[in-house]
């Protein structure tokens, strides 16, 4: 697995973090939105602030789950996808950039 160094959200310096978020179809939860920004959690509870831009899609809600289709490393964007209650892709691609660690104790 890659690993990628990730500003920290307000914080001063570099951590080091698994890329997980970012890797192809890896699911993570949106759990706070403050337009243009969504913080969103995946399965190893590793907490990320990103800038998101819908392509023709509704904006992302909390609660809202989606999969990465792609990512682009020299561009440092990352497609995604929202899911379904059911765990379907819906259609909504989304891109996002600018991924940082977040803290989680504080809100978006």
């Amino acid at each position: 697995m890659s690993r990628k160094t990730m500003k920290t959200f307000g914080d001063v310096g570099d951590t080091t973090v698994e890329d997980s978020p970012r890797d192809k179809f890896a699911l993570f939860t949106v759990f706070a939105v403050q337009e243009p920004y969504v913080e969103v959690s995946d399965a190893d509870s590793i907490h990320c602030r990103v800038k998101y831009s819908p392509r023709q899609a509704a904006p992302l809600q909390p609660g809202d789950v989606a999969i990465v289709n792609q990512t682009t490393h020299a561009q440092d964007i990352t497609v995604a996808e929202r899911l379904t209650t059911l765990g379907q892709r819906d259609g909504c691609p989304y891109d996002l950039l600018n991924w940082q660690l977040a803290s989680k104790s504080k809100p978006a």
